[in-house]
């Protein structure tokens, strides 16, 4: 099953893994400072201001990091080994870029030590939600429907 979304189709469990990822990247700076292990505010995991703004937009530059080493590609077919290697290279490239921004934004950054932390806690929670969304899907629904038209050579 798929969807159309700008004239692209999109097949259900691929957009239910992004979503699923979405709210990993999103809640996983939120983990760090409940968890008292972040930098920010005055005390270590307290702090008056809100990191949501911080948090989106380490998920959105996630999710789009994700999308472009390819790993919400129906055409995937590489190793475990090959996906931790993307969600690393994917995640990293999320912490620099969103580090870049809270440089230029420091009103909506969400602290350096907070950031590293989230960004590991993030590497982890994907590969695990990955894991179990690989068993919890077969792999006949991430797969591409090929029609082979022809017989014998010209197949």
């Amino acid at each position: 099953m798929f969807f159309r979304i700008f004239n692209l189709q999109v097949r259900l469990p691929l957009l239910f893994l992004a979503l699923l990822e979405g709210t990993v990247l999103t809640l996983a700076p939120h983990l760090v400072t409940w968890l008292g292990i972040g930098t920010l505010g005055d005390q270590i995991g307290t702090s008056s201001r809100s990191i949501l703004t911080g948090s989106m937009i380490f998920a959105f530059v996630g999710l789009v990091s994700l999308m472009a080493v390819g790993l919400y590609s129906t055409r995937q077919r590489t190793s475990s080994a090959g996906v931790v290697a993307r969600v690393a290279i994917s995640i990293t490239n999320a912490l620099v870029l969103s580090a870049l921004v809270y440089y230029f934004l420091p009103s909506i950054g969400i602290g350096r030590r907070t950031l590293f932390i989230a960004a590991c806690i993030a590497i982890v929670m994907i590969l695990a939600l990955r894991l179990v969304v690989v068993r919890l899907f077969n792999d006949e629904a991430l797969k591409r429907r090929v029609l082979v038209y022809g017989a014998g050579q010209r197949a």
